[in-house]
């Protein structure tokens, strides 16, 4: 792996700890961090009241950036990940199911953008 590449992951991390932070200070759970599946993978996993929610975390100097880093092909990704989840999750007919962003910048608050995508 690169240095940039490993500068990269490590930021990505950095980035999905302070999501998870700023989401447990809004009263989510986070039930699963880096959700990896043959599928896809999912950045985290939370809970907040009976709506389950799958959030893909970017680390991007602007709030656009991070958004058209999230491609149609990653969503469909991400869908199909959460899709497993919520099959071998016990009671999961009795949740709702969002699929959010958050865009994480050098120094601002996270960018929580709900229902990014059905």
């Amino acid at each position: 792996m690169s240095k940039n590449r490993k500068r990269a992951e490590l930021a990505g991390r950095r980035a999905e700890t302070r999501a998870a932070l700023f989401l447990q200070l809004k009263a989510y759970v986070i039930l699963e961090r880096r959700y990896k599946t043959k599928l896809g993978e999912i950045d985290l996993i939370a809970r907040r009241g009976n709506v389950i929610i799958f959030i893909e975390v970017k680390h991007r100097k602007s709030l656009d950036a991070g958004l058209y880093a999230v491609s149609p092909a990653q969503t469909r990704r991400i869908d199909a990940a959460a899709n497993l989840y919520m099959a071998q999750m016990r009671g999961s007919d009795s949740y709702e199911r969002r699929n959010d962003i958050i865009v994480i910048g050098a120094r601002a608050l996270p960018h929580h953008i709900k229902d990014a995508w059905r």
